[in-house]
């Protein structure tokens, strides 16, 4: 079972606001979650690698739509940094959760620990 990932605001200054009810999932080796994919390009993930010893791969898997031909995304979180990724076109990553039937992508942590914060985008 995946573990949800609350996508949170950006406002048009360009600032975000992070819902301090919202809970930033930690996803540990070999871990998997979806996080809703509400509007085209207008999502992006922050990936921080909370491993001084070793560097994360994210993944971001593709989904099953027509521009999935393209296969997933991998990114290297290198130890202790952080990365932006996105925004995501659901052409090529979106997907459907099997319970609630909601478009979304689904996210893999590889090699070290990572914090995942989305934001939506205006």
């Amino acid at each position: 079972m995946a573990t949800e990932i609350t996508a949170h605001k950006a406002v048009l200054n360009g600032g975000v606001t992070i819902d301090a009810t919202n809970k930033i999932y930690t996803l540990q080796d070999e871990a998997t979650a979806f996080v809703e994919m509400n509007i085209d390009g207008k999502l992006i993930l922050i990936a921080q690698n909370t491993d001084d010893l070793k560097d994360a791969k994210v993944i971001i898997n593709a989904g099953k739509y027509w521009q999935n031909i393209y296969g997933d995304l991998e990114v290297t979180v290198e130890k202790s940094e952080t990365a932006i990724i996105g925004p995501f076109e659901s052409a090529w990553f979106g997907d459907i959760e099997e319970t609630s039937k909601k478009q979304v992508i689904n996210i893999e942590v590889k090699t070290a620990t990572c914090k995942i914060y989305a934001i939506q985008i205006p």
